[in-house]
């Protein structure tokens, strides 16, 4: 591979970290939602006198909690694409480096 290649894969690949952050940033404001929506729930339980409501709330905050595990999941699963990404992006700059000394090499022949 080129340096002008390896420097736009670089790119890309830096591309691709930014996008998972962002999707890691908007997992964790979701998580925030549920679990304020988890603490409306809990409140209205508490207010309820009515039995069917509240088995019914109850129920609601059980897939509620459900929503943040899976959110909380999904989060560490960007996390580990995060940290790929970041191994390629070292990895390519390695590269690019060793064909840079390869080239200089080369040239001070």
């Amino acid at each position: 591979m080129s340096t002008s290649a390896i420097e736009n894969k670089i790119g890309e690949v830096q591309a691709g970290i930014e996008k998972v952050k962002t999707e890691i940033d908007e997992a964790k404001a979701e998580i925030e939602e549920a679990k304020a929506e988890i603490e409306e729930v809990k409140a209205q339980i508490e207010k309820e006198t009515n039995a069917e409501e509240k088995r019914r709330l109850r129920e609601e905050k059980g897939q509620l909690r459900e929503e943040k595990d899976r959110l909380r999941k999904r989060e560490e699963q960007l996390r580990e694409e995060e940290w790929q990404l970041r191994e390629e992006k070292r990895q390519l700059r390695e590269e690019k480096w060793q064909l840079n000394e390869r080239l200089n090499k080369r040239s001070g022949k």
